[in-house]
């Protein structure tokens, strides 16, 4: 669908130092420049991928129920078209033999709105990301948990022969 991928690392910043109110806006002025400057990302939208790596209980305790619903109403109303997928978390921590944990979400993707391609390709761009900040993934690799929650037919019907081939491939090497 041709959208771009904007990349959050939510655990970075200080609480202490950027307050929750700043942190949105500037969000906000990110999507405003990217929607301002390209007239593809206002019409198809823009997936957001967020690394959770660094996120304290300080992070939390800043996200209060306002921040939430001022964040869902601005993606809502004034970014319609954005769209919001956790289709893949880096867990923090590894299982017992030194890997990463990759959550893997299949079922948040609308397969209506969202092509597998798209979807691949986010997952292979995520896994670059993640080998390219920690240099051990490449020794010690990672493991992928998938929750299958709301996966439906219209999720499976997307997934053809080719398409599964691709990615086994992929995922193989």
């Amino acid at each position: 669908m041709g959208r771009k991928v904007l990349f959050c690392r939510w655990g970075i910043y200080d609480p202490k130092e950027v307050t929750m109110d700043e942190l949105i806006k500037s969000t906000s002025m990110i999507m405003d420049v990217l929607m301002d400057e390209d007239e593809q990302t206002s019409l198809v939208g823009i997936n957001m991928l967020g690394d959770c790596e660094g996120l304290t209980f300080s992070h939390a305790v800043a996200f209060t129920p306002a921040h939430a619903k001022k964040s869902m109403v601005m993606w809502q109303d004034e970014h319609p078209t954005f769209s919001f997928h956790s289709v893949a978390l880096l867990l923090p921590g590894c299982d017992h033999q030194g890997r990463r944990i990759i959550l893997s979400r299949p079922g948040v993707f609308d397969p209506s709105t969202t092509s597998i391609d798209e979807l691949s390709k986010t997952m292979m761009l995520l896994c670059d990301i993640f080998m390219e900040e920690d240099e051990t993934l490449s020794v010690t690799g990672m493991v992928m948990v998938e929750d299958f929650k709301n996966f439906s037919l219209s999720h499976l019907a997307a997934l053809s022969p080719v398409t599964v081939k691709k990615m086994t491939t992929l995922f193989q090497v």
